[in-house]
């Protein structure tokens, strides 16, 4: 097992965006994925948490990201966390957190919108 591993369950908030990027012109997608967590309060009363992450795939991944993955597909995921900063215009930096990823499994397809 890794030291920086992360393994979601979720459904994809909209399709891949793909792109070539670098100097090696190397294919990247970029998905986004919702998880939801559920709980009781010691009242009894249900709640609900989601949480949106942002997931990177390159190469061979990238390639299987924009041909097979849709909106709204749950799939399950195994990466790493990335952690970056970055100047805006205004010169402050921001800081980001992304999910490289190593595997990518398709659980369902879209829900049907009929």
């Amino acid at each position: 097992m890794k030291n920086n591993q992360v393994n979601l369950i979720g459904r994809l908030g909209k399709d891949p965006v793909t792109k070539f990027v670098g100097e090696e012109n190397s294919k990247l997608s970029e998905i986004s994925l919702a998880t939801t967590s559920k709980w009781k309060t010691k009242s009894g009363e249900q709640k609900e948490k989601l949480q949106w992450h942002s997931l990177v795939a390159w190469d061979k991944l990238a390639e299987i990201s924009e041909k097979y993955l849709r909106k709204g597909m749950m799939i399950a995921v195994t990466g790493e966390l990335d952690y970056d900063s970055y100047p805006n215009r205004e010169g402050h930096y921001v800081n980001t957190t992304k999910i490289k990823l190593s595997e990518i499994m398709i659980l369902s397809n879209a829900p049907d919108k009929s």
